[in-house]
């Protein structure tokens, strides 16, 4: 009777979590994916539309509100490229209040206004930013300024004053993939703390560098070396706070094992970057101290201002490598330019708006940060591919990695016939893992989403299934 019941469970589930819209390969490969026993008690939501003919190809239903994980950047990379425009660039001002003697001197403070730019002197975008301070000692210069007597001042107040969504994990804020938007971020706001470990296992390890030096960082090392080959430590830590803890392990034997983590405070760290590079440059400051500009009302004056890459290119790079603190940033800066608020509130509400308006169902899609590293996030995949369906033929796609060759993607789908070419990206966090994009066949192009939650087994496992699920798409 127990077994009779399961069977018809099992029947139950995949008719019921299915809509037939034809039989095709695709349906019949979600409907044998769906009886592993790693996904018997898996949230399942898939959609796929042939966008040539507007044809649904594949449905689950209901059409289930799930964690999306990061591809959820799809979402506010698409958003960002209509409401602010392929060609927007984010400004970053070199300013000064007070007056300027006749001895080359500053008398007053000397600002970093931050723009909200991702990019600010960020390891993606080395090249654009290897100038910027000789350019601004240079123009510091031609202003007649050699010194300053003042103090070094940082303006933050183009965002709110909340870097880190209040929906993010505990174990996730003090790593790098946790650093939060700042209105002036700098070198993509994270550190690398480098370890060594002894010989033997379950041994203490010791700091031997931070790097870059960070001002008034104090971290607890608790972190043992380990037989696992691989990076267990964690940073656990508040925004702001100078104090941090590291638990965990890292390989043992190792002299030099970095692990990366998310700055307490980025907009000190970059005015204090501004300081030292500026003094190599020849300009002199008499004061150390440096504070958060709060004179909005004072009269100050602009030295020089610095251009960030264009949008396209930074949403590239959010697509391509994941980056959750490029996606963040968008999200505020959508909210500062249709709402006036450059928080993550009126970020989530403005994309909601927007979508709204291009007669898309937002009733059951749910937002709460801009790079999907919230578990509050949930969107269906008719959503998801309802979206990828308007930026289809936009320049939206070529920001997303392509399948065994970019990205993120890079060691998927590895052998892909060249009649196939598959442009997508990836979302996974603990149980969770997605897939979105678009298809191109020789007679086909397609727009997907397959987003699992819940599944037991290896993660690695259902990345195949989700793999052979999306090719399973070309073959009908």
């Amino acid at each position: 009777m127990i077994r009779l019941l399961k069977i018809v469970f099992t029947f139950l589930f995949i008719f019921q979590s299915t809509t037939l819209i034809a039989q095709n390969k695709a349906q019949a490969f979600l409907q044998k994916m769906v009886q592993k026993k790693e996904l018997q008690n898996a949230s399942i939501s898939a959609y796929a539309i042939d966008l040539n003919t507007q044809q649904v190809i594949l449905e689950t239903t209901p059409q289930l509100s799930i964690v999306p994980a990061s591809i959820l950047k799809l979402v506010t990379t698409a958003s960002a490229l209509e409401i602010l425009g392929a060609d927007y660039q984010f400004t970053t001002t070199l300013a000064y209040s007070g007056k300027i003697k006749s001895d080359s001197t500053l008398y007053g403070d000397l600002i970093i206004k931050g723009g909200g730019d991702p990019a600010f002197c960020s390891e993606y975008f080395k090249e654009q930013y290897d100038s910027i301070w000789i350019n601004w000692a240079k123009a510091l210069k031609e202003k007649g300024i050699k010194k300053v007597n003042g103090k070094i001042c940082f303006d933050v107040s183009i965002f709110d004053n909340e870097q880190v969504p209040n929906t993010w994990i505990w174990e996730d804020i003090g790593n790098y993939y946790g650093a939060g938007a700042s209105g002036l971020s700098v070198a993509d706001n994270k550190y690398t703390i480098v370890f060594q470990s002894l010989k033997q296992a379950n041994r203490p390890t010791k700091i031997v560098e931070i790097i870059p030096s960070i001002p008034n960082l104090k971290i607890e090392n608790q972190v043992l070396s380990s037989d696992v080959p691989r990076d267990n430590a964690y940073v656990f830590g508040s925004p702001f706070e100078a104090k941090r803890v590291v638990r965990g392990t890292i390989p043992k034997n190792r002299k030099r094992f970095r692990v990366k983590a998310s700055m307490p405070n980025p907009p000190i760290y970059a005015a204090t970057l501004m300081q030292k590079e500026l003094e190599k440059a020849g300009i002199q400051f008499q004061s150390k101290e440096i504070l958060q500009w709060q004179n909005a009302k004072k009269t100050v004056s602009v030295v020089a201002e610095h251009q960030s890459p264009q949008l396209i290119d930074i949403i590239r790079q959010t697509n391509h490598k994941s980056i959750n603190l490029f996606a963040e940033h968008l999200l505020k800066t959508i909210g500062l330019r249709q709402l006036q608020s450059g928080s993550t509130k009126a970020g989530t509400k403005a994309i909601k708006a927007y979508w709204e308006e291009q007669s898309l169902d937002v009733s059951n899609l749910f937002l709460v940060d801009g790079s999907g590293l919230s578990r509050f996030n949930a969107i269906t995949a008719q959503q998801m591919t309802s979206i990828l369906a308007c930026m289809n033929k936009t320049v939206f796609e070529s920001t997303l990695p392509q399948a065994g060759k970019e990205g993120t993607l890079e060691y998927r789908f590895r052998n892909l016939p060249n009649s196939i070419i598959v442009k997508a990206k990836t979302g996974s966090m603990t149980r969770a893992r997605a897939l979105a994009g678009y298809i191109h066949t020789e007679d086909r192009d397609i727009a997907f989403a397959i987003l699992v939650n819940n599944y037991a087994g290896k993660s690695s496992k259902i990345e195949q299934d989700i793999d052979s699920f999306v090719l399973s798409l070309t073959q009908d």
